[in-house]
């Protein structure tokens, strides 16, 4: 069975493998890949697959959206959450009917990928991707593209993002996703994606420019966790 799920986050930071070697400290995972189609954006990249999710660090070298983001907000932070729909004629013409915009689009025959306008989806960069077949995932290297290897149960959960007005940005996510809210408190709501069990968790904060994705859950087999919680690119990041 096929279904919109949370695929793969990306964080941005200027120190690239400083990042990689954070992570590689805290889990025992294979080298990352380095996508060359990052250039498209001005950045390098390190990508590593989490169970079949996947955590894309992203390091910008020249001006552009991906360097602006993150200089408004201290040099690094959680940049974009991928989903991963099973019928992308189905996800645009949802979207349009929303009059959600779409301000890239890249397409592969493949895989391909629809970044939302941060204005109508806010918090993140959202992208709403497809691939064929829907267990591979190009952007995670060569071994997934068009196939699936060998790889460890689990992955990612959740995550978190703060936002002003948490509500509003949680209402926003879940039209765009055709997904449930949940109000938690004053402060806080939840999207849920029944199918998958992910949850994207909006909380409050007062500062404008600490608006973002903040932690990530993640749920990996026992042997790959060497730490339990560890820091990327300002992103706090859990194995639960």
């Amino acid at each position: 069975m096929t279904h919109i799920r949370l695929r793969h986050v990306a964080v941005v930071t200027a120190d690239l493998a400083g990042s990689v070697d954070t992570v590689q400290q805290a889990l025992r995972l294979p080298e990352p890949f380095n996508d060359d189609l990052a250039n498209q954006f001005s950045t390098h990249n390190a990508v590593f697959s989490l169970g079949n999710t996947f955590l894309e660090i992203c390091s910008p070298y020249d001006d552009g959206p991906v360097r602006r983001y993150a200089e408004e907000r201290g040099g690094e932070a959680g940049y974009m959450a991928v989903f991963q729909v099973p019928d992308n004629d189905r996800a645009r013409a949802r979207l349009d009917e929303l009059g959600v915009r779409i301000i890239a689009e890249l397409k592969l025959f493949d895989q391909g990928a629809n970044m939302l306008h941060p204005k109508d989806v806010p918090g993140a960069m959202v992208s709403i991707d497809w691939a064929t077949p829907y267990e591979s995932w190009r952007w995670g290297g060569p071994a997934w593209s068009g196939r699936v290897p060998e790889h460890p149960e689990g992955g990612i959960v959740s995550i978190e993002v703060r936002m002003l007005d948490a509500h509003r940005a949680a209402e926003k996510w879940a039209l765009a996703l055709d997904a449930t809210v949940e109000t938690v408190s004053d402060d806080e709501a939840h999207v849920h994606l029944p199918e998958t069990g992910q949850v994207v968790r909006f909380t409050t904060t007062k500062d404008k420019l600490r608006e973002g994705i903040c932690a990530v859950e993640l749920t990996l087999p026992s042997e790959i966790i060497v730490k339990e919680q560890f820091d990327v690119a300002g992103v706090h990041f859990t194995c639960v």
